[in-house]
């Protein structure tokens, strides 16, 4: 997704007559001044009593399974496999006994079978189901939604909590955002009361996910334990409105215009800064706002609807709190929005949601390509938002946060060009400048602590 682009300035540019050009700033008409506005609102709280209200429960999903999990005495777990009828009730005793905590409680039952069953994905693709009781999943040691949901059922009854299975619709495996939705009964998860309220978890998305190449992969998280009832109700519609937890429970159409965000979306603190849809009419480009809290970073992809990719078709603009997600329809018709997203300073990105497009034009932008240093010192891109520039007088705005310098290379026959840092915010830098035709043009910026060393941003093909 990313690149590294960086030079040495100060050994490059003795070379070079240098130009550091004032630069005459032509108010610019602001970022996502195209932005659409989508016609569904986000559900915005859980009803009374449905979990919502307890208190930091995000102290629970910390990622990891609970550690008495790994801990079980040999006899115990193997014991509860081969003969449950005997052995299940220790284990549970087991598990609870690390904790007066009821939510502790759960967290390690739930964390028990998401770390201990594996998904059938044979049953499930070839459409035979075998027998999903409690103890033939633990004879095979693994299952499919059902089996997860009836065995996690057994370990909460044998435990004295309150808890049902909940059946329904869920946004699993092979879902788009493109294309007609048909809802039907597919999945089962669970409600639980905890000190009288209800919580929601599911144990089998928690215990891994399904590869491209139908294979189960083995990993476990706890996106889906406790999450807040609005936020569950992005992939998980159930059977009885009832078991949505909400004061006011939604309809099939309201659901079926919700987007794709998946648990993972929510636990990262990633929160919607406009209303979103499944699929949105629009012209030829869209902004999708988004609130992204301190040590989270957020990509996107434009896929055409084989699942390709789009070259220059999206960007990311970072803001205090927020990142605005642009993109360019490269023609009209269907187009989905993958986001992705990692804790700060990691390279491996995890899909966290999509969004539907339904483009009524072509967009001829081409954003330019960006490099590691825009993300790593989240810059923002006012102007201009789209490439090719070269030949023409063109007025530039960037962010950069916590830089000394930032200049142009390739955009003059004399040499590098130095936008001006604004008085009222050192993060600002702007100019406007005649280019020369042809070439690229590469931004880059001087940071403190880097040496001589520029770091590059982004490139104007």
């Amino acid at each position: 997704m990313r690149s590294d682009c960086r030079l040495r300035w100060r050994t490059l540019f003795a070379a070079l007559a240098l130009c550091s050009l004032a630069g005459v700033w032509v108010p610019s008409s602001g970022v996502g001044a195209t932005g659409v506005q989508l016609a569904s609102a986000r559900i915005l709280a859980g009803s009374a009593g449905a979990g919502s209200t307890s208190p930091n429960l995000q102290q629970y999903r910390t990622g990891q399974p609970e550690p008495r999990v790994f801990t079980v005495p040999p006899q115990i777990q193997a014991g509860a496999f081969a003969n449950p009828d005997v052995y299940l009730p220790k284990l549970v005793a087991y598990l609870l006994g690390g904790s007066n905590d009821p939510f502790l409680q759960v967290k390690a039952l739930h964390d028990w079978v998401a770390v201990n069953i594996v998904y059938d994905v044979d049953s499930f693709f070839s459409g035979q189901i075998s027998s999903q009781d409690a103890s033939q999943t633990l004879k095979t040691h693994k299952a499919v939604c059902s089996g997860y949901s009836g065995l996690l059922k057994q370990l909460l009854d044998l435990a004295g909590f309150d808890n049902r299975i909940i059946t329904g619709y869920g946004r699993g495996w092979g879902s788009t955002s493109l294309g007609t939705e048909h809802i039907s009964s597919n999945h089962a998860w669970t409600a639980v009361r905890i000190r009288g309220a209800w919580y929601l978890l599911d144990s089998t998305w928690d215990a891994g996910y399904v590869s491209d190449s139908r294979e189960f992969v083995r990993a476990y998280t706890d996106d889906y334990l406790y999450l807040e009832p609005a936020d569950f109700l992005y992939t998980h519609f159930p059977d009885n409105p009832a078991d949505e937890l909400l004061a006011t429970p939604l309809s099939r159409q309201q659901f079926l215009e919700l987007p794709d965000l998946t648990g993972l979306f929510w636990t990262m603190g990633l929160r919607p800064l406009s209303p979103l849809q499944r699929v949105a009419q629009v012209g030829a480009e869209a902004v999708i706002p988004l609130q992204v809290p301190a040590g989270v970073q957020v990509e996107a992809d434009l896929l055409d609807a084989k699942g390709v990719a789009q070259a220059q078709r999206s960007l990311v603009n970072f803001f205090p709190g927020r990142e605005e997600v642009h993109v360019s329809f490269p023609a009209a018709g269907d187009w989905q929005v993958q986001i992705f997203a990692a804790p700060a300073g990691q390279q491996e990105f995890t899909s966290v949601g999509s969004l539907g497009f339904r483009a009524g034009e072509a967009s001829k932008a081409l954003y330019p390509t960006l490099y590691e240093g825009w993300y790593t010192h989240e810059c923002a891109l006012v102007d201009p938002l789209s490439t090719p520039i070269a030949g023409r007088t063109t007025q530039f705005e960037l962010r950069v946060p916590g830089a000394l310098q930032v200049f142009l290379t390739g955009a003059t026959e004399g040499g590098p060009v130095y936008l001006t840092q604004a008085s009222h915010d050192p993060a600002l830098f702007r100019g406007t400048y005649v280019l020369r035709p042809g070439g690229q043009i590469t931004v880059y910026a001087v940071f403190a602590n880097q040496g001589d060393e520029a770091e590059g941003l982004l490139q104007y093909a």
